[in-house]
């Protein structure tokens, strides 16, 4: 039987690397809208009399009416709608947040336009040849809306977006290609369609399984000043996008397959303010639980109880840090699931609990597709219920997927939805406890008989609606019934985590994604940086790649250097198919072992920077993972520069992404200073120059740290994040001209009660002489163990003097500390609990003469 499979899953492999997957021309409606170029379409002026922010279209061609309506949403973001009068409202759902600010505008009329004012944001809207112009009243950028593909409403739309005095355009995953988006007037646009795409190509345009209709353009002006505006296409259907660079301008062409208008103009004026009004609009991740920010260990498929256990004891007894381990689909029942195949899993709760006693998580895989089988629970109250996609003719929908001919769920459907969440509670999902959480695959949806390998356009969901009308937001739908169950399983007292493939806009809300079925080569090392950063600027910051690659086996080196860049992905997770022999780091030669161990430990380490940089994204909307044009809009070298990352305000990552690499030419942005990190001597920090070749072996892992920042660590080696908890902070501060500064944020790292304002977040700042920690929300508290182990004072210019002690006031008492100096660096071993979190320490010296 398995000889079989793995012939099946050959064969599977060859279709998808040989398969041409549909580009424009392939697609009528793309063909017909990219070659239009004329408007037809006029404004009714006595329309726009009654209320001035919403009137009538006119087709002049054939005298359609269609309704416009513009309005101004938080910091004056303008949204544009437009359907045909009297149309069917079919209950699409939206990936918008449902508590959308609507703003108070101003009008202007005249006998040809509209001036609408909301903010500091104008709309012009013209009547005799249908444009809307937007203008930021602050920084004067400039936006133009036009109708020339001719297309509004119906089976097909269209419109074109110029952005004024830009130069570089970014956003729009997922795509295998690099973070600057290319122009594509000469050849095939970008296209949003989500697919199961297994061996997928880099540096392509091709569909992978997410669709985010977000993108931002960014211009230097002449004068050195950057700037960046936005558009977000709230549109699930199969759309492709036109980029065009051309005369200092960035025109975009939305085509999309059905649906009707809805866009949203982003102001910004920075990345920081364009990003943060798109997640305005779609929402943050909440915060994740801190054992996700761990390490993952997966394969498809651990094939029984024994085996889940023997790998996390090996890698325990390795000592490398661990703090989920995960089941594929062969756990299940012959694919059934919600269920549990006992033969080979004789006691999952048995199994879960030596897992928790490990201080370990489980995260279990549930699929969309449903066994068509009578008497499998699961399928006969979803045929029962009328839970199904059907086909047009009413009948159900099946297709072929894991367990053979399935019948798919209807997310559209909100009872379906509902039934689908309480799929997840400990009576129905059988053998769970809280410790499992869940990864939803497959579900873009993925069908496997069939053309692209996903459900036919004309197949109808809840309330008549078309595929075609929400195929990018299929598996959306599923993670937000698959996370309201997870919360209501533990009545809202446990943060779930859950990680699905398949996303759209506004998924950030629910689950991480992953980027897909990658391949053991280098050019997927390279691509999975750019794609992470892509959805980082679309709202998903919790993305990862599979460490190793899924597909094939890496090289001894790529593997290693696979760990070192995995270790600094907002999601890790080691995945592997099982066409390879198992390749768990243990597994590997003793120095091999030591350079997996190196990254993992380097990585929980940082976890007190991980989790107040996640906690600052959920609050501010700021990406975890950042490209550098994002922190350095006005350095013109990055923008092209996606070797490079960022995560937060302060660290910088430049990870090794070639074969054989023994030296790295690594781009520091000359407008701070920067202290490069070492491997081999963890406390040994040097500043560097902003152009730096660097000379590498496989144990260099290039990671910098911002001048002027204060870092909190965890050093003490640990086997989870669980074991951490009482550890103490260390805090390393990078003075820039004697000052530095950053934040903490902690709570209890697993429950909701943070919203409940039980946290501490505390702003640290440096002076030279004193280091201070105050809270910033003097309302919130949480009295968790909190101590300071060791504080690392770096200096780009040491100071003449010699420091004799540290003096530390906390709860109105003061203790002195000795401290030690180095070359450029002093260090107090504080060692000490501290019950109140406004503390601080004075520098004592003695004078050099």
């Amino acid at each position: 039987m398995m000889r079989v499979f793995k012939v099946l899953f050959a064969i599977a492999a060859i279709l998808s690397t040989t398969f041409a997957w549909h580009v424009c021309q392939d697609e009528p409606f793309c063909k017909e809208l990219r070659s239009r170029s004329t408007s037809k379409f006029t404004v009714d002026y006595d329309s726009f009399q009654e209320n001035c922010f919403s009137g009538t279209l006119v087709n002049s061609i054939n005298n359609q009416n269609y309704d416009l309506n513009i309005t101004f949403h938080h910091d004056d973001v303008v949204r544009i709608r437009i359907r045909e009068s009297n149309a069917e409202i079919k209950p699409i759902p939206s990936a918008l947040l449902d508590d959308l600010v609507v703003g108070k505008v101003f009008c202007s009329v005249d006998c040809d336009s509209i001036s609408i004012v909301g903010g500091n944001h104008q709309a012009f809207v013209n009547f005799t040849d249908f444009s809307i112009t937007t203008t930021n009243l602050i920084t004067n950028d400039v936006i133009h809306v036009n109708g020339a593909r001719d297309m509004f409403v119906g089976d097909s739309l269209a419109l074109k977006v110029t952005f004024e005095n830009m130069q570089n355009a970014y956003g729009i995953p997922e795509h295998g290609d690099n973070l600057k988006l290319k122009d594509t007037k000469n050849d095939e646009p970008y296209r949003h369609y989500n697919l199961d795409y297994g061996y997928y190509q880099t540096e392509s345009r091709e569909s992978l399984y997410g669709s985010v209709p977000v993108l931002y353009a960014h211009g230097v002006r002449p004068e050195g000043e950057s700037h960046v505006s936005g558009v977000f296409w709230h549109n699930p259907a199969q759309t492709f996008v036109d980029i065009d660079h051309s005369n200092n301008s960035i025109t975009v062409d939305f085509i999309s397959q059905a649906g009707t208008l809805d866009l949203f103009i982003l102001p910004g004026g920075d990345f920081k303010s364009a990003v943060s009004n798109y997640v305005k609009l779609t929402g943050t991740a909440p915060l994740p639980p801190l054992f996700a920010m761990g390490y993952h260990q997966s394969r498809y498929s651990y094939l029984t109880q024994e085996d889940v256990l023997r790998v996390a004891k090996g890698l325990q007894d390795g000592e490398f840090p661990l703090d989920v381990m995960w089941l594929d689909i062969d756990y299940t029942d012959g694919k059934r699931y919600f269920t549990w195949d006992y033969n080979a899993f004789p006691d999952p709760i048995a199994m879960q609990y030596e897992l928790s006693q490990r201080n370990l998580r489980l995260v279990t895989i549930i699929d969309p597709h449903i066994k068509a089988e009578n008497g499998y629970f699961v399928y006969d109250q979803m045929r029962e219920n009328g839970y199904y996609v059907m086909n047009p003719d009413g009948t159900i929908y099946q297709g072929s997927c894991w367990p053979g001919l399935s019948s798919y769920v209807d997310f559209f459907n909100p009872d379906a939805l509902n039934w689908w969440s309480s799929l997840y509670g400990y009576s129905t999902y059988a053998n769970t406890t809280a410790i499992v959480h869940i990864w939803n695959d497959m579900n873009e949806p993925s069908v496997f008989d069939v053309e692209e390998k996903t459900m036919a356009w004309d197949i109808l969901h809840y309330g008549n609606i078309q595929h075609k009308e929400v195929h990018n937001m299929y598996g959306h739908m599923q993670t937000k019934g698959t996370y309201q169950g997870l919360v209501n399983r533990e009545e809202g007292h446990q943060r779930p985590f859950l990680l699905t493939r398949s996303h759209f806009a506004g998924t950030q809300r629910y689950a991480a994604i992953w980027t897909g079925d990658n391949i053991a080569t280098w050019e997927h090392l390279r691509v999975s940086i750019p794609i992470c950063l892509s959805e980082a600027l679309a709202g998903i910051s919790f993305c990862g790649a599979d460490v190793g690659g899924f597909i094939e086996r890496p090289s001894d080196e790529l593997f290693q250097r696979w760990y070192q860049l995995g270790a600094w992905y907002p999601f890790m997770r080691a995945h592997s198919n099982n066409e390879q022999d198992y390749r768990e780091p243990f597994l590997y030669p003793e120095e091999i072992q030591g350079r997996f161990r190196t990254a993992l430990r380097q990585r929980y380490a940082h976890l007190p920077y991980w989790y107040t940089t996640w906690y600052e994204h959920q609050r501010y909307g700021q990406p975890v993972m950042r490209p550098l044009v994002y922190n350095y809009p006005n350095d013109e070298n990055v923008n092209a520069i996606d070797t490079e990352f960022m995560i937060g305000d302060n660290i910088l990552i430049a990870p090794v992404l070639y074969e054989g690499a023994n030296e790295l030419d690594v781009y520091l942005p000359e407008e701070d200073i920067w202290f490069y990190l070492s491997n081999k001597e963890q406390n040994e920090f040097r500043v560097i120059s902003s152009s730096h070749v660097r000379s590498v072996d496989m144990d260099s892992v290039p990671v910098f740290y911002r001048g002027g920042s204060i870092i909190p660590r965890k050093d003490i080696v640990r086997g989870s994040t669980q074991l951490m908890q009482e550890d103490p902070y260390n805090l390393y501060i990078f003075a820039k001209n004697n000052n530095a500064s950053g934040t903490l944020y902690e709570d209890d790292t697993v429950s909701f009660s943070y919203q409940s304002n039980e946290y501490n977040y505390l702003s640290l700042t440096f002076d030279g002489i004193k280091m201070e920690s105050k809270a910033i929300d003097t309302f919130s508290s949480y009295n968790g163990h909190f101590s300071i182990g060791s504080v690392f004072i770096y200096f780009d210019e040491m100071p003449s003097v010699f420091y004799a002690q540290a003096v530390l006031t906390s709860d109105g008492s003061t203790t002195k500390y000795p401290v030690l100096q180095f070359e450029n660096m002093l260090q107090i071993d504080f060692n000490t609990v501290i019950e109140d979190r406004n503390f601080d320490f004075v520098l004592k010296y003695l004078s050099v003469n």
